[in-house]
C-alpha cells in the first residue's frame, strides 16, 4: 500500500482543512495519503480510477505490521471539498498511472482521476474517472514553476482540487 502518495496542501480563501472522522470497515488496509470511499456506512480505500472519493486519510486503518484496526474504529480524513487543495508527486497522463512530468501545457487546469498502478496512487488526466482539476505544477519543495520569482525547479508534482 502506499503511503502519503496524496497530501493536503492548503486550504483556499484562508479557511482550515474539512478533517472528519468515519468508521472504518472490516479489515480496511488503507494507509495516510490514500484515497478512501464510503462503503455500506463504513470507509475503505479506494479502488483505481475511483467514480468518487471521500477524501484522503490522514490516519491509517492498519498498524505498522499490517494489521487491520478493529472494524468501525474512527478514520480521520481530509474531506474532498472544492476549497482544499492537495498535492500529489506521481502524475500520469494514460490512465494507467505510467509516470510523466507535469508541464503547463499537459497539467496545468486539466481534469484528472485518480489512479493507482504498483501500490502507487497518481494524479492522471488520462484516467476515465475526472474527480480533480489541477490548479498547479509544483517543483520538488512545492514551489509553483509558472512563478518565476520563486526561482522554481522543474515541475515534479501537481496541485489539484476536486470537483
Amino acid at each position: 500500500m502506499a503511503r502519503n502518495d496524496i497530501r493536503p496542501f492548503r486550504c483556499v480563501m484562508g479557511g482550515s482543512e474539512l478533517v472528519r472522522g468515519f468508521p472504518q470497515a472490516a479489515s480496511a488496509a488503507f494507509r495516510e495519503g490514500e484515497p478512501v470511499v464510503m462503503t455500506a456506512g463504513a470507509l475503505a480505500e479506494a479502488t483505481d480510477d475511483p467514480p468518487v472519493v471521500t477524501g484522503i486519510a490522514a490516519t491509517r486503518a492498519v498498524d505498522e505490521a499490517g494489521t487491520s484496526f478493529a472494524t468501525g474504529t474512527l478514520a480521520t480524513v481530509t474531506v474532498g471539498v472544492p476549497t482544499q487543495q492537495f498535492v500529489c508527486f506521481n502524475f500520469a497522463t494514460d490512465g494507467a498511472g505510467t509516470a510523466a512530468t507535469p508541464t503547463q501545457a499537459n497539467a496545468i487546469g486539466t481534469l484528472a482521476g485518480l489512479t493507482l498502478a504498483s501500490d502507487v496512487w497518481s494524479v492522471d488526466t488520462g484516467a476515465a474517472n475526472l474527480l480533480v482539476q489541477i490548479d498547479e505544477v509544483v517543483d520538488a519543495v512545492g514551489r509553483q514553476i509558472t512563478n518565476p520569482t520563486n526561482r522554481p525547479g522543474a515541475g515534479l508534482g501537481v496541485v489539484f482540487h476536486f470537483v
